[in-house]
């Protein structure tokens, strides 16, 4: 699987093309379309990649990696 992060969209959004995946994330300061504020976390280890997006409310105080 191959990824592509971007931003400064003011929305969250993405899509898939075969292996490729496209990950737009949000800002945090002027969402737009009913978004929220929020952060994505993105984890790279050795066995893939995965990300996860939280509203500002929901960021977990720790944070592990599988």
């Amino acid at each position: 699987m191959k990824y592509i992060f971007a931003g400064h969209y003011h929305a969250n959004a993405g899509g898939r093309d075969g292996d490729l995946e496209i990950v737009v994330t949000g800002p945090v300061g002027l969402p737009l379309r009913g978004a929220k504020s929020g952060m994505r976390f993105v984890t790279v280890t050795e066995s893939g990649i995965t990300h996860n997006y939280w509203e500002l409310s929901e960021i977990p105080e720790t944070l592990t990696t599988q």
